[in-house]
């Protein structure tokens, strides 16, 4: 499917417009358990890095990884950038256990905020707009709002608007006051 989303985007509007530029790999460490004879049990899913145009926020430093880098920068300098290593195209975090608050959300996609937090910081900066067209949970736009980013989002479900401002409004302030303080402590 994303492979084909692309070629009928390119078929679509031409080479010059949606231009696929990565792909990462979301594994998701677990899932709900799943058998089909002759197959084995999905763990991972495509995020396309998708761009209209040749102008796009590609923000990589906001992703570098600085853990036992002293090690690596201290033997092989030349190969890495003084903020930290580019992140690989394979992303680990676990998928949230149906929801937020009391995992009573019944919606069946829930990104974890890790994973959001990664696409939003890569692909915007503070005042940039976050359009989510197919918002189900709303996660991703809770956490761009406490991201100072301006959202936007639509779901054709109306039960996700309550559940959004009574659980993952509340879940991302709480995810993103920790991870703040988690990022102050990494500077020092």
């Amino acid at each position: 499917l994303p492979f084909d989303l692309s070629r009928k985007l390119k078929e679509y509007y031409g080479s010059t417009s949606w231009q696929l530029k990565d792909i990462v790999v979301w594994h998701k460490t677990k899932n709900t358990p799943w058998h089909s004879e002759g197959r084995f049990r999905n763990h991972f899913e495509y995020i396309l890095f998708l761009t209209k145009g040749h102008r796009f926020e590609f923000n990589i430093n906001s992703l570098r990884e600085t853990k036992d880098y002293k090690k690596w920068w201290m033997r092989y300098p030349e190969r890495y950038n003084s903020n930290g290593r580019t992140p690989t195209n394979v992303w680990i975090h676990s998928a949230p256990i149906r929801g937020w608050g009391k995992s009573r959300q019944n919606h069946f996609c829930p990104l974890p905020f890790g994973l959001l937090e990664r696409i939003i910081s890569l692909a915007s900066k503070e005042g940039d707009t976050v359009f989510d067209p197919f918002t189900g949970s709303s996660s991703a736009i809770a956490l761009a709002s406490e991201m100072k980013r301006k959202v936007l989002g639509f779901d054709i479900n109306p039960k996700y608007r309550t559940r959004f401002r009574s659980e993952v409004v509340i879940a991302a302030k709480k995810y993103w006051s920790r991870r703040l303080n988690e990022r102050n402590e990494e500077k020092k």
